[in-house]
């Protein structure tokens, strides 16, 4: 048996990577949602509990490094080895 593949999906918490997560999970992939809303970062994730998907969260910044390896490292512990990378978090405006 072919384990299942293991999506990370940054700015999984709305629009298209939360779309993108409830797709995935439903076809039987395990996916790792990072965003910096906790608040709908959790209401993404209990949404596809509910569905039976597979699912863990992280509240990340992207663009903090360390975060981001404490994270992956957190994937490949809870869910196996990453499979895949949907890169999808975004900034608007300056910072």
């Amino acid at each position: 048996m072919t384990p299942p593949t293991v999506t990370v999906i940054s700015g999984a918490a709305s629009g298209s990577g939360r779309a993108t997560a409830a797709r995935l999970a439903a076809r039987g992939d395990h996916v790792a949602l990072l965003d910096m809303d906790a608040r709908k970062l959790e209401a993404t994730a209990g949404s596809i509990r509910e569905a039976g998907g597979r699912v863990e969260s992280w509240h990340v910044d992207v663009r903090d490094r360390s975060a981001i390896e404490r994270a992956c490292a957190g994937v490949v512990e809870k869910l196996g080895s990453i499979t895949c990378v949907f890169s999808n978090a975004g900034i608007t405006g300056r910072q």
